[in-house]
């Protein structure tokens, strides 16, 4: 079973729209996988989820998985997210975690992708420019049995000063893998 899990207002439990009191019962139709909010799963509680504090892997490591979603793929949830990035804000590409459930333990799963993966599709840039890669979303394609990544996709001009003022490519970028832990290859810009 695969499914995505996205902080949306509805939830589907048992494979069947929540009804909620706001909606005085009527049935929410969600099409799709199976949703379902982080803040509802049983696993999700203050004595094994520690708020405000740093999450780190299997190796004691700090997780860098920042502006990322999860995937649940065969009983294991993926998490996918930008690197560590350096002063000016700039990753070195996409790195995934993957766990039993969102609590852990996780076990880093490497770089999935580099940002520079994408060099040939942004084209040509200079030696201050920096191609970045941010808030990346994978979902499973049945009709192609693919891992695809979606994500915002961009050139930072000057990497000497603040990245975001300098946003000159302004695209989502496409990736895709036969498995969730990649590689993930560049497909395309749109």
């Amino acid at each position: 079973m695969i499914s995505s899990l996205f902080s949306i207002h509805g939830q589907v439990i048992n494979g069947r729209p929540y009804q909620s009191q706001r909606n005085e019962g009527k049935r929410e139709r969600m099409r799709g996988g199976r949703l379902l909010l982080l803040s509802w799963l049983p696993f999700s509680s203050p004595s094994i989820i520690k708020m405000n504090t740093v999450w780190r892997d299997i190796a004691g490591d700090p997780i860098h998985a920042h502006g990322g979603g999860f995937l649940w793929v065969d009983k294991r949830l993926w998490w996918y997210g930008e690197g560590l990035k350096n002063k000016v804000g700039v990753s070195k590409g996409v790195n995934a975690y993957s766990a039993p459930s969102i609590a852990g333990p996780w076990k880093p799963e490497g770089m999935v992708l580099r940002s520079a993966d994408f060099l040939p599709i942004v084209g040509e840039i200079n030696a201050r420019s920096a191609v970045v890669v941010e808030r990346p979303k994978v979902v499973f394609c049945r009709k192609n049995k693919k891992f695809v990544m979606w994500l915002h996709l961009d050139v930072s001009e000057d990497t000497a000063v603040d990245t975001w003022a300098n946003y000159v490519f302004r695209r989502a970028g496409v990736a895709v893998s036969e498995s969730p832990q990649g590689p993930f290859k560049p497909l395309r810009a749109i």
